[in-house]
């Protein structure tokens, strides 16, 4: 009795053993079902096919661009003359019998004060030019219906021209006209005309 129970001493850890090694080729991979979803650590290293948003944009509202612009501060003001000229005023203007290289006469607005320049914004859409006695602006037709607007409706213009009357064609300013203090109506009683129309009595 003692001798077969050394004998299966002996013998049980190969026993066990091969009870292991057996068990471990008798699992069958092809009964697992198809309904089974996949162990989290099966996607480690696989590429999402989904697209990433976009990271450099991540927290940043899109914010259009400052209009009337800033001064422009790398313009060279002491090279232009503002004599004579006391506002804002077109560069395309005769006020200007000579303007640096640097600027850009059909869009550049000069702000002189003093003698001298002390602002010059680029305006994106061209500068407009007003009637005698008021300060041109930067042109606020661009992206707008032909018609006509009051200078108040308008971004970005000085108080004084918020009763004239701008004709806008094809993108940009054609004329302006001075309806008075309080006499320009933001919904214009006769869009086609004659002009100035926005003007009431």
């Amino acid at each position: 009795m003692r001798r077969s129970v050394a004998l299966v001493v002996s013998l049980g850890p190969v026993a066990v053993a091969a009870a292991v090694t057996g068990c471990t080729f008798l699992i069958s991979f092809d009964e697992v079902p198809s309904d089974v979803p996949a162990p989290a650590e099966a996607s480690v290293g696989e590429v999402d096919a989904t697209p990433p948003e976009d990271v450099t944009d991540a927290g940043e509202e899109d914010v259009a661009p400052a209009f009337p612009p800033p001064c422009d501060p790398t313009f060279p003001l002491d090279a232009v003359d503002c004599t004579g000229v006391t506002r804002a005023t077109c560069a395309k203007r005769a006020s200007f019998s000579t303007y640096p290289a640097a600027g850009d006469r059909a869009n550049d607005l000069v702000v002189c004060s003093g003698g001298r320049a002390t602002c010059v914004q680029r305006c994106p859409s061209g500068c407009a030019e007003m009637p005698t006695g008021f300060p041109d602006q930067c042109d606020d037709c661009g992206g707008r219906n032909d018609g006509y607007y009051c200078g108040r409706d308008l971004r970005g213009w000085a108080p004084e021209t918020f009763d004239l009357a701008v004709q806008c064609r094809d993108g940009g300013s054609v004329r302006g006209a001075i309806c008075g203090a309080n006499k320009c109506a933001s919904a214009c009683p006769r869009p086609d005309g004659p002009f100035p129309s926005c003007c009431v009595p």
